[in-house]
């Protein structure tokens, strides 16, 4: 029984830590998009 809690708390612990990664990879792709944005505009204007 202590170990099926112990199991619980790990794949809790596993899965938060899975959602933050997700979160950060997510908020890195919109700051690259904002990046290539940039960079087209920039060649627009020349």
């Amino acid at each position: 029984r202590d170990e099926t809690k112990l199991s619980l708390e790990r794949l809790k612990m596993e899965l938060v830590e899975s959602s933050s990664l997700v979160l950060e990879n997510e908020q890195q792709r919109q700051r690259y998009e904002q990046c290539l944005d940039e960079i087209a505009n920039h060649m627009v204007q020349a």
